[in-house]
């Protein structure tokens, strides 16, 4: 894997704005932002990769073979993940009981009862 200063900034502040939409409550346009960002800027890298494996002067060492295949696959998944539909309003747990997002739960209700 490459390792030049300017590609580890960019993955440094990606990995941050990912951390920080994956772990606080935000609304989740905020995740499909950060999410597309992240999915457009690796896309973005490993087609310019493609065209110039030093990336016009940026990353001095080049990326590899196995660069650009990594980019492409984390970045089509980040924007895979945004189609992806989320419904956090009910979850179902492994005893039954139907947890809210408001963190109450409750018995399941079942027609006859």
């Amino acid at each position: 894997m490459n390792v030049d200063i300017t590609l580890d900034i960019v993955r440094f502040v990606l990995a941050v704005a990912l951390l920080v939409v994956g772990f606080a409550r935000v609304p989740r346009s905020a995740v499909n932002t950060v999410l597309a960002l992240f999915g457009a800027s690796y896309l973005l890298l490993a087609i310019l990769g493609m065209v110039d494996e030093e990336v016009f002067g940026l990353l001095p060492t080049g990326l590899t073979g196995f660069d650009i295949g990594f980019h492409l696959v984390v970045g089509i998944a980040a924007i895979a993940v945004i189609f992806t539909p989320s419904d956090t309003r009910n979850r179902t747990t492994s005893n039954g009981r139907v947890s809210s997002a408001s963190g109450a739960s409750a018995r399941p209700t079942t027609p006859g009862r």
